[in-house]
């Protein structure tokens, strides 16, 4: 064993001395090519559980672990001893199963570590070079998922370390605990492709990036397990106790910290080309079809050939494919498949134009009305040009097949067989009208109704109650102590919300569509894949993949939870909106529905057209019937805008579909994001975010107002602007799967619902202070929506983000339900003939508006001459 010159300790932090888990083997045959290639050196992988903690033992090339315990000491783990308490405990170099170590009063079990190996291919081998590779592959998504749980336990731990309570600590404890877990999955998973792979070969660099996650994952690992469970007993600890766990997390989530050298290996790896890692010779022609006798090809992986923008609003870049030895476009190149979309309003004669002259009409059109697609093939180096050549054209991109984790399962959804067909036609099949039947709106000059608030709700969940809290000036009182969940009875009653989603579980009690009208819409297969995304999935580990029959299911609970939070009719904000349920994905299998389950595909530029579009006409509908009809959509979901990705692509479609949402003053609610080692400026569309267009940016809370360290924050100074916070945490509401109950997603749901139920509320256009900066929900929902919200916790509790900026506010939305205290000078509405009288709702202390009929006015007023002065005014249903 050597003896390693620094200690990575919680004390000091020290960089491990070796990235390389002892030294790789040469190659004795490197491939041509290759900058020499190294064999796995030995697995080590040894366990010790201590006070019932399980810890991972470092490599012997790497430096001890040092781990604070309950009592205020610290052990210290080597790879062939432990320290504890003064005594020291050897460790045997093999341990074929399970033993005790005692030593001086101090006892330790030793076990070998836990070692995932990859599943066996279809053949039922998995010693072939391919082997390796799709088991590393199959990874990637993995060790992404476990660096952005490690970064958000990192964020919690510098926020406590600054002086958090005994309620923060049990929340950071759980993070822990998650953080844990996961980045333990990934290693597992390592220790098995070492285990089943012992010959295997991967190049310097390759070698490094796998070692390495390995190794800063174990030490990681074990940093969260003390911490976490110190974090657990936080209250029981003694004062100089918790001021050593507050002194450790400070010192881990540093900079130089283990917490933060463990996400960085994890990110390396993630995005590591394991594809160049491949053997040449086992990697398939792109024009040859997949060679079935491989049963390298059968295993689980990910292809790395991501999806390239050729040309777009946003941005040109150049494409190669995976067969071309030259990254620049050639007339001579192999033709690739090409899709391409016209802008909005663009006229069909000028569309078959163009196809004329392009290809002679040889490829797939979708003639619509408002817009045209076309798929053709075309060298890249003619795509290039068509831009410039045709400016009414939206975007021209090839698709090269960016795969993702084949092993991950986060989205698995069902629906009926519908034929293949053009997008016109789809939308009316895809279209599913649970309950057509609608009421004329109410006229400005409708015979007043009674209006009520509802029972309130004591029973209610926290993130209600948070949002029915009226303002407070300080002291503040606890979140705990929240009122009872209280709202008005008009629950978004005709006001469509518009999800956008990855499927939907209609059969769900909250999207009953009784008294209210709930539709769905799914993209049909041929815009939800391209033939490059299946093709690449058959070379790279699914020779049997296709895409499932199109359906509107949600087997993730993803979406459906959106739904019902926002407009359930038993635990939604707005319980009596309409819901227009949009799936802009399809899921895939490899024909063997008993193995294993369908998969979520990836987000298509054309499909998400294809729901843009459709959201459009169906608004466009609704105005014609009623020209006051309110709408709002919501997307919970973001695309990164990484170049090398689908982002840019994505990113061309939304200046069009943004302009058109402002012009018909339709709000978009958008979830800020759930990495906050990021910014809004790295996401679509939360980068197009400002604090005057109507795209409303939620940030999450968690359930004592404070900031759920998940949140993805707003960078000064760059794109993006953050709009309001809503509960993050915890908000929980039926839905099929084992989704996450936690994230802005949840928190945008809320707001989402928050603004169908302003606008159904009609009373709240009488809301008018007096001041230009709140106008009335019809006038501008987003400053009404971001002049009411308030902060729950006091001014110098306002956290830092990751850069060291203090945040300017946690402005929480309020329904109002409550009337409006934080505008005491203008309590209430302005009263034209003093139309409007104004009284208080039970004991309140302020005055909720309601619409009476007045005592001071002549009995000669007509009606008429009432709606007359309220100028298009829509009246509210109202008290008598």
């Amino acid at each position: 064993m050597s003896s390693p010159s620094a200690v990575r300790s919680i004390s000091g932090g020290g960089a491990p001395q070796s990235i390389i888990s002892g030294p790789p083997k040469p190659s004795q045959s490197p491939n041509n090519g290759d900058h020499g290639q190294v064999q796995f050196p030995a697995l080590f992988a040894i366990d010790a559980t201590i006070e019932g903690t399980t810890y991972q033992l470092p490599h012997p090339d790497q430096p001890p672990i040092e781990i604070l315990l309950l009592d205020g000491s610290i052990a210290q783990l080597f790879a062939g001893k432990i320290v504890l308490r003064g005594q020291t405990l050897e460790v045997p170099s093999n341990i074929p199963s399970s033993q005790p170590i005692a030593v001086g009063g101090q006892t330790v079990t030793v076990h070998p570590g836990e070692s995932k190996e990859p599943k066996k291919g279809d053949d039922g081998d998995n010693s072939s070079g391919g082997g390796l590779f799709a088991a590393v592959g199959g990874l990637i998504g993995a060790a992404g998922s476990a660096s952005k749980s490690v970064g958000n336990a990192a964020v919690g731990a510098v926020n406590f370390a600054s002086g958090g309570t005994g309620a923060a600590a049990g929340q950071l404890a759980g993070a822990f605990a998650g953080a844990a877990s996961g980045l333990s999955g990934v290693v597992s998973s390592l220790n098995g492709i070492q285990k089943a792979f012992p010959l295997g070969e991967l190049s310097q660099a390759g070698m490094t990036s796998f070692i390495g996650a390995a190794n800063l994952g174990r030490s990681s690992i074990d940093t969260m397990r003390s911490m976490g469970k110190l974090l657990g007993k936080f209250d029981s600890l003694k004062p100089d106790v918790q001021q050593k766990v507050r002194d450790s997390l400070g010192k881990f989530s540093k900079p130089d910290g283990d917490m933060l050298k463990a996400i960085e290996a994890l990110k390396a790896f993630e995005k590591f080309r394991w594809e160049a890692e491949v053997p040449k010779t086992e990697l398939p022609s792109p024009t040859a079809p997949p060679d079935q006798t491989k049963s390298a090809e059968n295993t689980k992986t990910t292809s790395m050939q991501s999806s390239r923008v050729i040309a777009s609003t946003s941005a040109m870049s150049s494409s190669t494919s995976a067969a071309s030895s030259s990254a620049t476009p050639t007339s001579t190149a192999r033709p690739l498949t090409y899709y391409i979309a016209t802008k909005w309003g663009n006229p069909v004669e000028t569309f078959k134009k163009f196809i004329q002259e392009l290809d002679g009409g040889a490829g797939n059109a979708d003639v619509q009305e408002h817009r045209q697609t076309y798929k053709t093939s075309l060298n890249a180096s003619h795509a290039l040009d068509l831009q410039a050549k045709y400016p009414f054209l939206l975007y021209v991109y090839t698709d090269e097949g960016y795969v993702g984790d084949l092993d991950s399962n986060n989205n698995n959804e069902f629906f009926h067989a519908i034929p293949k067909q053009n997008r016109g036609e789809a939308s009316m099949s895809h279209t599913n009208v649970l309950h057509a039947k609608r009421k004329a709106p109410l006229s400005v000059s409708s015979r007043l109704l009674p209006r009520n608030l509802l029972p309130e709700d004591q029973g209610a969940p926290y993130w209600k109650k948070m949002v029915s809290s009226p303002f407070r000036q300080s002291p503040l009182q606890p979140v705990s102590m929240d009122p009872p969940y209280l709202a008005d009875d008009s629950g978004g009653k005709d006001t469509t919300i518009y999800i956008i989603d990855t499927g939907f579980d209609v059969s769900q009690p909250d999207l009953d569509s009784s008294q209210r009208t709930v539709e769905t819409y799914f993209v049909s297969n041929d815009v939800a894949f391209t033939d490059e995304y299946i093709a690449n999935m058959r070379k790279f580990g699914r020779a049997n993949a296709a895409p499932v029959i199109a359906h509107i299911g949600d087997d993730s609970g993803h979406g459906t939870k959106m739904a019902t939070i926002a407009g359930g009719k038993v635990h939604g904000i707005a319980p009596k909106a309409n819901l227009y349920l949009l799936k802009f994905m399809g899921h895939w299998n490899s024909e063997k529905a008993a193995r294993e389950p369908d998969r979520l595909g990836k987000i298509q530029p054309m499909a998400l057209t294809a729901v843009f579009d459709t959201l459009r006409l169906h608004v466009t509908r609704r105005l014609r019937v009623n020209k006051d009809a309110k709408s709002v959509i919501n997307l919970s979901w973001g695309v990164d805008t990484d170049p090398t990705g689908a982002g840019p692509i994505i990113e061309a479609l939304f200046p069009e579909f943004l302009d058109w949402c402002e012009n018909f003053k339709i709000p978009i609610v958008v979830a800020a994001g759930n990495d906050p080692e990021k910014n809004l400026h790295d996401k679509i569309p939360q980068k197009f975010g400002t604090k005057d267009n109507l795209i409303i940016t939620v940030g999450g809370v968690r359930d004592d107002g404070t900031l759920w360290p998940g949140t993805t924050l707003h960078e000064p100074g760059q794109a993006g602007s953050m709009s309001v916070w809503s509960p993050a945490m915890d908000v929980v509401v039926p839905g099929p799967g084992n989704g996450p109950n936690t994230g802005t997603s949840q928190a945008a749901a809320i707001v989402s619902g928050l603004v169908a139920y302003y606008y159904a509320n009609r009373e709240l256009e009488l809301l008018f202070h007096g001041d230009p900066s709140v106008p009335r929900p019809s006038e501008d929902i987003k400053k009404f929506l971001t002049a009411h919200a308030w902060t729950r916790i006091p001014q110098n509790m306002l956290p830092n983000d990751h850069l060291g900026n203090r945040l300017d506010n946690l402005n929480v939305v309020y329904n109002l339900a409550r009337g409006d205290p934080a505008h005491t000078e203008f309590p209430c509405a302005w009263s034209p003939l003093q139309v409007v009288s104004l009284r208080k709702r039970g004991v309140e202390p302020a005055a909720a508006c309601s619409r009476m009929r007045s005592t001071t006015i002549s009995q000669s007023v007509s009606t008429s001459t009432i709606s007359s002065v309220f100028d298009g005014i829509s009246l509210p249903d109202c008290h008598r």
